[in-house]
């Protein structure tokens, strides 16, 4: 009896040493596991990134060689790179012709309907003493500061429009004198930003709450 008492110990006693074993056997390795896979996924990322950048890196080497050698190389789309004959290059550059020539044609047709639609707009709101480009509509631009802008070569809204407003300060100052400098052209541009994108309605009620061009 004694016997199998101590047989039951000693099986105890192993099962207390074998199962924290075993429990740790098996967090080890799902922890390897999801340590690897993790790895894994980073390495793939890793290098599927590689691989579009050096796709990317390829493609502008290959721009670069058909522009230095003239356009009388090419690569197809295996990056295999093969001579252009005569004709190929007549057929690209007659194309490129005829697409411009296209382009241009389309924008001297529609160039006078847009300037068209432009000064109705400019009409609707402003009546009819301003005319397409007239600096004097600005807030705060009068005949004398228009003359001045002019003289630095602004001459349009668009000019105007990407104008810094300390070279606007830095020109009153120079050409009209301290008096000039009571004058605040900080939304300038961007009111002339406005007319030369024809949106004279919000130019308008933008003008409203202006008094010499300053808020």
């Amino acid at each position: 009896m004694k016997n199998i008492t101590l047989q039951q110990e000693f099986f105890q006693d192993c099962l207390l040493i074998i199962i924290p074993l075993l429990v740790t056997s098996i967090l080890f390795f799902l922890s390897g596991y999801f340590l690897g896979k993790s790895k894994k996924q980073k390495v793939e990322k890793e290098e599927s990134s590689s691989e579009k950048e050096l796709k990317s890196l390829k493609q502008k080497y290959n721009e670069l060689y058909i522009s230095y050698s003239g356009g009388k190389i090419n690569f197809d789309q295996n990056n295999n790179a093969h001579l252009i004959s005569d004709k190929e290059i007549i057929n690209i550059e007659n194309e490129n012709n005829l697409q411009t020539t296209f382009n241009t044609e389309t924008l001297k047709e529609n160039t006078p309907n847009i300037n068209l639609q432009k000064k109705e707009n400019l009409n609707k709101f402003f009546g009819t003493q301003y005319t397409i480009d007239d600096l004097k509509l600005i807030e705060g631009i009068g005949p004398k500061i228009a003359s001045i802008l002019n003289e630095k070569g602004i001459n349009n809204w668009d000019e105007l429009a990407i104008t810094s407003t300390e070279n606007i300060k830095i020109w009153l100052f120079e050409i009209g004198g301290a008096a000039y400098k009571i004058h605040d052209p900080t939304t300038w541009p961007f009111q002339a930003k406005l007319a030369a994108d024809g949106k004279f309605e919000e130019l308008k009620k933008l003008q409203e709450d202006l008094k010499k061009g300053k808020i």
